[in-house]
């Protein structure tokens, strides 16, 4: 069952807290030495997942911050892309990237999303907001929603297939 749709910024701050906490649950489940192991349906493993909702934390969190310091947007090779060239792309280019470093970065991002939710007045977090590049209008609960929030459950319950708990 989805969520209600947030009314407020601390609506929005739990829902994310709640989905990103079961999340970090699921990934604590994953021993280290089998984060490289594919998972259930696929090729993706464990740290192929971490870094794809990686990116989109970061890349939600970079837009934030854009707006929160009224700076033009920084066009990215990965702007013009659909979800679906994106995801491989983003896979190839962090292959190399250790679990430490992927983890890191998995951190960093959520705290770089978390900082800038917070920072955000409750009117600008739900209003449209006009971004450059986009073709619509942004409603950033909607984004959050779609990047984040919602994006956890599918990769939490392939991780726990693989990695049921005891």
């Amino acid at each position: 069952m989805q969520p209600e749709r947030p009314l407020t910024k601390p609506d929005l701050l739990r829902q994310l807290s709640a989905a990103r906490a079961a999340f970090d649950a699921a990934i604590c489940s994953v021993p280290l030495a089998r984060f490289p192991e594919p998972l259930p349906g696929g090729d993706w493993s464990t740290k192929d997942t971490l870094t794809h909702l990686t990116f989109y934390e970061r890349q939600l969190a970079e837009r934030l911050w854009e707006q929160l310091e009224h700076r033009p947007h920084t066009f990215v090779d990965t702007d013009f892309m659909t979800w679906q060239e994106q995801n491989p792309f983003i896979r190839e280019r962090h292959k190399h990237d250790s679990i430490q470093t992927v983890l890191q970065e998995s951190r960093s991002a959520f705290e770089s999303l978390w900082s800038a939710l917070n920072a955000m007045s409750e009117a600008d977090l739900f209003r449209p907001q006009i971004w450059e590049g986009a073709t619509v209008p942004v409603f950033i609960p909607d984004v959050l929603r779609d990047d984040v929030t919602d994006h956890y459950p599918e990769h939490i319950e392939n991780i726990r297939r693989l990695f049921p708990d005891d």
